[in-house]
């Protein structure tokens, strides 16, 4: 699987429901119907300053795919000239691991965080993918509201990408909160924090608020 999140201002005149009417849409009609593709929300400004879209592919190839389509599909021309091409950011990454009893779906968090980082210079990348499953098994999976969590990884820039499902948006704060102390408090666990690039970590609060719907595919 590969998580992209995807985060851009509209262009100057577009009215945030006009937008989100033609994401419906073009979801509809063109994005669920792409190969590869399983799972998508979207999310106008809230609790961040701008709209994150956040799509869940097979793997990289379909995801490379439907970034050519973006740009080559007349189904999607309208969705796409309502977004400032000049603000948008892009984080990919490719799922390593899976925690929780199974993948949760986008819809089912009331509230998702988003942590980007990189490792600091000659971190073994097996270990640390290793200890960060032990942290979401003794630490993150005993914090009340934890849901579930994907961890990828974007191998070409080498910038890990872990997207935590939570049941509200208090439990995420306060969760991540407790995680970092509890992390930081344990004598291997810790390792886990110290061996992030603290400059290169970003943390997204992400609220689920247009579900996209279930399509069945055509053809």
């Amino acid at each position: 699987m590969l998580i992209e999140m995807v985060r851009y201002a509209l262009s100057p005149g577009v009215a945030p429901e006009e937008h989100r009417q033609a994401a419906l849409e073009t979801h509809e009609t063109a994005i669920s119907q792409l190969p590869g593709f399983r799972d998508r929300i979207l999310c106008p400004p809230g609790i961040h300053e701008e709209w994150i879209d956040l799509v869940i592919w097979e793997d990289r190839h379909a995801f490379e795919h439907a970034s050519k389509s973006v740009h080559t599909d007349p189904k999607l021309a309208k969705w796409m000239g309502q977004i400032n091409e000049s603000s948008v950011v892009m984080q990919v990454g490719e799922v390593r691991c899976v925690h929780g009893t199974e993948p949760p779906a986008l819809k089912h968090a009331g509230c998702w965080l988003g942590v980007c980082w990189k490792t600091l210079p000659d971190v073994d990348q097996d270990a640390h993918l290793a200890l960060d499953k032990e942290v979401h098994r003794d630490i993150m999976a005993k914090i009340d509201g934890y849901l579930g969590a994907y961890t990828a990884k974007d191998e070409k820039s080498g910038t890990w990408f872990e997207l935590v499902a939570w049941r509200d948006q208090a439990a995420a704060h306060a969760g991540s909160e407790k995680a970092v102390v509890d992390c930081l408090a344990h004598p291997v666990y810790k390792r886990h924090m110290e061996e992030c690039d603290e400059a290169s970590v970003s943390m997204t609060f992400i609220e689920p608020k247009v579900v996209m719907p279930v399509v069945t595919k055509t053809g």
